[in-house]
Parts: structure tokens; sequence; C-alpha cells
């Protein structure tokens, strides 16, 4: 029996190393310092990646970074959801992720030595994570991003962000989303955010 188990127990080391660093690489506070670097690298080519560029080099980490499905369905209100077919959310799923990507990618346009600390991550109500994180500015006060993550079938995804600790980034875009869809219906609000959209990129 030694000599099959000598054999074997590098694998069962190999394995035992293995699993911390993978069920780390999937934490929240993860998934948030992964966001983090990518914005710190689209800040700091911004000049030339361009507009189009920075939403090239965002938009995959930001559709892994955050569930925009549950944030669209939130933010229209889960009765015009329900109202909707499975062609019109997914349209509106689309629609909201882009206009989301060009948020970030108008936002993130310049660099004069910020950087991102990621602070801590704790649990929150609802079996969501709190990532808690500061963009610190060389000629000014430190700006705070509370990430609110919850554990999906792709892992830990961000389903909302507290500017300052009190500003719900979801909670914004309720108040305007929905009010544009009981007032001008479906058709009207992809409007609205596909014009939001050109406006970003036209700066």
């Amino acid at each position: 029996m030694r000599p099959i188990f000598n054999r074997l127990m590098p694998l069962f080391v190999a394995f035992a190393l293995a699993a911390p660093a993978s069920a780390q690489s999937n934490s929240p506070q993860t998934v948030i310092q992964r966001l983090n670097d990518t914005l710190l690298q689209a800040m700091q080519n911004a000049d030339e990646l361009g507009f189009d560029g920075r939403f090239d080099l965002l938009d995959p980490v930001l559709r892994g970074t955050f569930d925009f499905r549950t944030m669209a369905r939130y933010s229209i209100g889960p009765s015009n959801w329900g109202s909707l077919d499975q062609d019109q959310q997914q349209a509106l799923v689309d629609a909201f992720s882009r206009m989301s990507v060009a948020t970030f990618a108008s936002r993130f346009d310049d660099y004069s030595g910020q950087e991102f600390r990621v602070l801590g991550q704790q649990p929150a109500p609802r079996e969501t994570m709190l990532v808690r994180t500061q963009l610190v500015r060389p000629n000014g006060d430190p700006v705070r991003l509370d990430y609110v993550l919850r554990e999906t079938s792709e892992g830990y995804q961000a389903i909302d962000v507290f500017l300052d600790r009190t500003v719900s980034e979801l909670a914004r875009l309720r108040s305007e989303y929905a009010g544009v869809f009981d007032r001008d219906g479906y058709d009207g609000l992809l409007g609205a955010i596909e014009a939001s959209i050109a406006r970003q990129r036209d700066g």
C-alpha cells in the first residue's frame, strides 16, 4: 500500500493547494479587483484607445462582472418586465449592457495618477456580499465605490454600485427607466437607451 500511497500523495497535495486558489479566484473581492485593473488600463491608455477602444476593452470584463439581466429587470420593475416576451427581454438586456459599458467608457477617460484600492469584503443583506473600494485621486478626496455582489451560475456578479456609500446606481436607473417605460413603452425605452449610448460615444 505504501508505494501506491507515495505515488498518489503528490496528486493529493496538488489538489489541496489548488482548491483554495480556485475558490479565491472567484471571490467577490477578486472579481472587483479584476474590474479595477481593467478600468485602470482603460484610463492609462484613454487617448490612444479612444471611446470605442475603451468600450471594446471594458465590454467582456463588465459583462463578466455584472449581472446585467437582473439589473435590467429591476430597472423597469417586475410587472413591466413580465409584460415583455423573451425576445424583448433579451433585446432590453443587450441594450442595457451596452449602455452600462458606454457609461464606464465615458467616465473613465483620463489618467492623472489615480489608483484603485480594494478595502475588503463583508456579508450584506439577502445573501449578497459587499466589496468596498476607493478611487484615490492625487489632487482630491478619494471616491468611495461599494459593489453589491451575489452568487450566480456564472460565479459572483455585481448587481449594484453605491457611490460614497449612499447613492445606489440601480435605484437611480429604476427611477429613470421605469418612468420612461410607463410613459413611452418598451420601444420608447429602447430608443432612450440607444440615444444615451450615442451621446456618450460623441462625448
